[in-house]
């Protein structure tokens, strides 16, 4: 597995994490900045993954379903709840229940929770739009305060 960084200016930086041309992992770091430089010698997924991501913080629609993603480190429960995630588009929120039900897993809030809490996709696999039942935002591994972020950017919250 081949790691790469990328930088997206003042909204932080990831590492992408590359097996076979597929992104197995990305990891992305909010608020943090790089001083070196990372363009040199990548693949072009990871360039396009790196404008893809400036340009979300941007706040413009980005279409993550085109990236093949590295499924193969998660178990049939995961990455069902992950795929159907994947079809949740921008701006939408759904809550952890029908997230699971949608994966025909019903009364899963908590596992669909703990799938969330440990996305090896974060902002490609948007965790950040699954909310509580109640209209509560929930946890968000980076922090409640970036989940708003997000949502916000979106237009997800008024």
């Amino acid at each position: 597995m081949d790691k790469y960084v990328i930088t997206v200016g003042t909204a932080g930086y990831g590492e992408v994490f590359i097996n076979k041309g597929k992104i197995a992992k990305f990891n992305f770091y909010f608020n943090k900045s790089l001083n070196m430089d990372v363009s040199r010698n990548r693949p072009y997924i990871v360039n396009k993954l790196e404008q893809d991501i400036r340009d979300y913080f941007k706040g413009i629609k980005v279409n993550f379903l085109k990236y093949e993603l590295d499924f193969s480190r998660l178990s049939q429960f995961e990455r069902n709840i992950l795929e159907q995630l994947r079809k949740i588009g921008y701006g939408e929120v759904i809550s952890y229940s029908k997230l699971g039900e949608k994966a025909g897993y019903y009364k899963a809030a908590r596992a669909v929770g703990r799938v969330m809490k440990k996305n090896p996709f974060p902002i490609i696999i948007p965790c950040h739009r699954v909310v509580k039942s109640n209209g509560d935002i929930g946890e968000y591994t980076p922090g409640k305060k970036y989940k708003t972020q997000l949502l916000l950017l979106e237009s997800a919250l008024y």
